[in-house]
């Protein structure tokens, strides 16, 4: 870091380890995208400048909305497909008032009764799962 560049800020970095944290990578993995980002000068964020430390949080919150969008998706189509009962309105669209009342109920996975779209990554993982799970269930019967 040369002299005119300023260091991340305290702030930065909470932003950068939060979004480190919900898409569940280590202090090893960061330090990988800290050494690239930082053009193999250090591994640790603490060393990293302003423009760096700002360029790795968008990248880590571009890879979480992408993986956030597509978990979502993923969900509504499985819902929307449910052979015993689809949760589409009468014109065959998504129907987002049913979809969002269920996934408010679906037990242990959605603990404070979020909406689809105000999940957590890590929710968002396992409310797939278990959608799939029931999906599967009911392809099977």
């Amino acid at each position: 870091m040369s002299k005119f560049e300023k260091p991340r800020t305290l702030e930065q970095n909470r932003r950068l380890w939060q979004a480190a944290n919900e898409l569940g990578l280590d202090e090893e993995i960061i330090g990988d995208m800290v050494y690239a980002e930082t053009e193999n000068r250090t591994r640790s964020s603490k060393e990293m400048t302003e423009k760096e430390c700002e360029a790795l949080i968008k990248q880590l919150s571009n890879k979480l909305n992408t993986s956030k969008k597509a978990m979502r998706g993923k969900i509504i189509h499985l819902l929307c497909t449910l052979p015993d009962n689809p949760m589409v309105d009468t014109k065959g669209a998504a129907d987002f008032e049913r979809i969002n009342a269920f996934i408010k109920e679906i037990g242990s996975n959605n603990p404070k009764k979020k909406i689809l779209n105000y999940l957590y990554y890590q929710e968002l993982v396992n409310v797939v799962t278990q959608v799939e799970s029931m999906y599967n269930k009911q392809m099977k019967s």
